[in-house]
Formats: structure tokens, sequence, C-alpha cells
């Protein structure tokens, strides 16, 4: 897992997230954080799945789904919601929000306010966590 600690990650510390959240530490898991901590920025499954491969790792695509998932549940991968046809994912670190060009598709980190004031959609309840996409045309696409 060199690449999850050029990420800042410690692998141990990926193992005790995984056992803290309820979930097994497997080598599919810890081959999935380590190639998407490797890969960096936003990727798709299928990108990851070619990673692994590319590393003689080959997990099947549902394996992947899995992994991110199971990972994304204890906070250790992020998800930028695209839109259809993919959800893009990487590894968890600041928080930030994201702005995704319409035109070519470029997905940017935007900086989170430190502080949201975060008022509950619905009487009585609790919001723990809050997304923002932006979407429009990004300085490269707007000036050509």
């Amino acid at each position: 897992m060199d690449a999850a600690r050029a990420s800042g990650v410690n692998p141990q510390a990926v193992a005790a997230r995984l056992r803290a959240g309820g979930y097994r530490v497997t080598r599919q898991r810890l081959a999935v954080f380590d190639a998407l901590a490797e890969l960096r920025g936003h990727r798709g499954v299928d990108e990851i799945a070619d990673a692994l491969r590319e590393r003689g790792e080959s997990l099947p695509v549902t394996s992947v789904y899995n992994a991110v998932e199971a990972l994304e549940a204890v906070g250790l991968v992020s998800i930028a919601h695209r839109g259809p046809p993919r959800a893009l994912y990487e590894v968890a670190g600041r928080g930030h929000d994201h702005f995704i060009c319409r035109v070519c598709g470029t997905i940017l980190d935007v900086d989170a306010p430190t502080s949201r004031r975060m008022r509950p959609p619905l009487p009585g309840a609790v919001v723990d966590d809050v997304e923002i996409t932006y979407r429009g045309v990004c300085a490269a696409c707007a000036t050509s």
C-alpha cells in the first residue's frame, strides 16, 4: 500500500477504519483503496479495475463496486456525483465541493466553507453532511 501511504493514509488506518465500520479487511478492499490513491483525482470504477488489472490484480467490476461502497461507508473514499452514466470516486481528504463542466466533463475540487449553516430539510431531521456540486462551463471551455 505504498500509494495509500503517499496519500497520507496509513495502511493500518485503512484496516482500522474498515473494522470500526463493521467491515472485514479484505485484500480486494485494500487493493482498491491503494489503486485509487495511486490514480489520484476522480476515477470511475472501470478505471480502478483497469489499474488493478495492469498491476496483475484482476478483480471483477462488481467486486470493485463493492469495495468502493465499503470504503465510502467508512469515510475513506468520497464520491463525486457526476450524474449518469457513472459516479467518480476519490480518496477522501479535506472536505470540498465539486464543479463539473457541462462541456468537457472536467471535475474540479472547490474549497468548502469551514463551517456551513445546515438547516434540517425536515422537522426533527439531523444533518451531518452536505454535498454541493456546481455545474456550468469551466474557464477553458468558456474561452474557447
